[in-house]
């Protein structure tokens, strides 16, 4: 049962890949910081140029590979997908089923401004949003349209150093089935963690292999999904390795991870 509801996914994406049209349209488009700048790049991006350029949607890994962006794709219009900006702030939003263009982009920002505001906080940069697709179009090149995403993430460490607490991000693909690349940076960017993560669509537990600080704590972790917040899933990573542990909270900024912090950790401290 459960192999021909897979197949019968897979058929679908490959359907939606092969009738929907795409175009790519090239446009000036500035990223929004503000409730206040929503109606100006709503305008800018519902307006229907002639001037598009079919795409060869295999091209693009965003729609290959993306669940959340196979799903749009065969959801009816008006629809929107939004990324956060610049490239730090990766994360996507998608909307369907507007009245009209123009609402689909901006209820698409709206939803990804609320949550910049937070992560913007927590990484302590300015994150702003812009649209990459509407309906039929596209906005971004397949290289500049990021597959990849960051969520927030906060890393508590325990060794021969002391203890200590850092903010920071966690760059992944989401929840794929088959081993996927990790990596956790700080709110700088500095490079903490590398590795690699499996978690399946519909487990609550994952497994992963974190090599943290140049080789000083590495080993398998085990991956815990506690909840779901804003439609994002949130948990924690712990990796033992002797004397030394560190325990990685994803999926939240500070300010939650601190609200939640001993139902999260219980014990794991």
């Amino acid at each position: 049962m459960l192999k021909g509801l897979v197949i019968v996914g897979l058929l679908m994406t490959l359907q939606a890949c092969q009738t929907t049209q795409m175009e790519y349209h090239n446009i000036n488009q500035e990223a929004v910081y503000s409730v206040h700048e929503v109606e100006r790049l709503s305008r800018q991006i519902s307006y229907n140029p002639r001037d598009g350029q079919p795409i060869n949607m295999r091209q693009y890994k965003f729609f290959t590979d993306n669940t959340l962006a196979q799903e749009w794709l065969i959801k009816q219009r008006h629809k929107a997908i939004a990324i956060g900006y610049p490239e730090q702030c990766s994360r996507y939003y998608s909307t369907w089923q507007s009245a009209t263009p123009v609402k689909a982009v901006r209820k698409v920002l709206l939803k990804c401004l609320s949550y910049m505001r937070t992560f913007s906080k927590h990484i302590g940069r300015t994150c702003g949003c812009k649209i990459a697709a509407v309906n039929d179009r596209v906005f971004f090149t397949p290289q500049e349209l990021p597959f990849r995403r960051r969520l927030p993430a906060v890393a508590l460490v325990n060794d021969h150093r002391g203890r200590q607490e850092i903010n920071g991000y966690v760059d992944i693909v989401g929840r794929t089935g088959s081993e996927q690349p990790l990596r956790f940076l700080t709110a700088q960017g500095k490079e903490v963690c590398t590795g690699t993560y499996t978690l399946q669509s519909n487990s609550k537990q994952g497994r992963a292999y974190l090599d943290c600080f140049d080789g000083r704590i590495k080993g398998p972790a085990a991956f815990e999904i506690a909840g779901i917040l804003e439609s994002q899933a949130y948990g924690t990573a712990l990796l033992n390795a002797g004397k030394d542990k560190l325990i990685m909270v994803y999926g939240l900024t500070r300010e939650e991870f601190e609200k939640r912090r001993t139902q999260l950790l219980g014990g794991k401290e």
